[in-house]
C-alpha cells in the first residue's frame, strides 16, 4: 500500500503579509518614518510630518530601485525577496514612481537647506549598487546616510530650535544603532559580510554596538536620549536571538527598528500626558 501523499505546506496569511511589507520596501519606508517622526518629536523640531514623508518616499525610492535593478546578484544573497520582486515588478515600478512624485510634492516650498541635504542623501543612495559590495563601506555610508536624514532633516528644518548637544548625542545613538542593523543584516551575504571568516566576532561587533546605544541613551543627562534607548534595545534583542536566515533579516532585525521606533513615540507620549 502506498503511503499517502505529503500535504504542503503552507505559509500563514500573517507570515506574508510580513514578506510583502518587508520585500517590497514598505518596511524600509515605514522605519524610516517612524524614526524620523521620533527624531522631530524628541528634539522638538518643528515640520516633524514633511520630515518623516520625505525620509519615507526617499527610503522607498533608494531600496526599490537597488532591488528592481540588482536581481542578478540578489538572487543570490535573497532568493525570496528577489522572486517576489520579479512577481510584482510592475507594480513595485508604479509605486516608485509614485512615491517620487510624492517626496518632489514633500520638497515643494522646503527650505533650499533641506533640498540640498535631499538631494546629497538621494545622490549617495544612486550609487549604493557600485558601493554596496564592499562590507565596511557599505555599513559605514548607509548608516551615515540614514542618520542624516532621520537627524539632518530635523535640525535644518528648526535653526536656532534644535539644541546642536540633543541633536548630535541622538544622532550618535541612531548611528550605532544603524551600523549594528547592517552588520546583522548582512551577515547572511557571504559577499559584504564584514568579518567573513569570523560571523561570530561580526555578530557580537553588532551586540556591541546596540548596546552602546543603549548606554550612550540611558547613561546620558538628557531626557531626549534616555527616551530613544528603546530603539538599541529593541535592535539588541533581535541580535541576541540572531538567526542567519534571508526571513529574519528582513523581518526581524529591521522589524527591530521599527519597533523601537513606536514604542519611544509611545513613551514621549505618555510622559507629555503625565503630571
Amino acid at each position: 500500500m502506498s503511503s499517502p501523499p505529503s500535504l504542503k505546506r503552507t505559509e500563514s496569511p500573517a507570515l506574508r503579509f510580513s514578506d510583502a511589507l518587508s520585500y517590497s520596501s514598505t518596511l524600509a519606508a515605514a522605519i524610516g518614518g517612524a524614526l524620523s517622526l521620533c527624531a522631530s518629536r524628541l528634539l522638538g523640531a518643528p515640520e516633524s510630518g514633511r520630515s518623516a514623508l520625505l525620509v519615507m518616499t526617499g527610503a522607498f525610492i533608494v531600496y526599490s530601485l537597488d532591488r528592481l535593478r540588482d536581481t542578478e546578484r540578489d538572487s543570490r544573497t535573497s532568493p525570496s525577496r528577489t522572486a517576489f520582486v520579479e512577481r510584482h515588478r510592475t507594480l513595485l515600478v508604479a509605486a516608485t514612481g509614485l512615491a517620487g512624485f510624492i517626496l518632489l510634492l514633500g520638497l515643494f516650498r522646503a527650505e533650499l537647506p533641506t533640498t540640498l541635504l535631499c538631494v546629497a542623501i538621494g545622490i549617495v543612495g544612486l550609487f549604493h549598487r557600485r558601493l554596496k559590495r564592499r562590507a565596511m563601506l557599505k555599513t559605514l555610508y548607509v548608516s551615515l546616510a540614514w542618520t542624516l536624514g532621520l537627524v539632518g532633516l530635523p535640525y535644518v528644518a528648526a535653526p536656532g530650535i534644535v539644541s546642536p548637544e540633543s541633536a548630535t548625542r541622538l544622532a550618535t545613538i541612531f548611528l550605532v544603532t544603524l551600523f549594528a542593523n547592517l552588520i546583522a543584516s548582512n551577515l547572511r551575504d557571504r559577499e559584504t559580510e564584514i568579518l567573513r571568516d569570523r560571523p561570530d566576532r561580526a555578530l557580537w561587533l553588532a551586540r556591541f554596538a546596540a548596546m552602546s546605544g543603549i548606554a550612550l541613551a540611558v547613561l546620558g543627562t538628557s531626557p531626549v536620549a534616555r527616551t530613544a534607548a528603546w530603539i538599541p534595545f529593541a535592535e539588541c534583542l533581535a541580535l541576541f536571538r540572531f538567526r542567519p536566515t534571508e526571513r529574519y533579516g528582513h523581518n526581524i532585525v529591521d522589524g527591530a527598528l521599527l519597533l523601537g521606533a513606536l514604542t519611544t513615540l509611545l513613551h514621549r507620549a505618555l510622559l507629555d500626558l503625565g503630571p
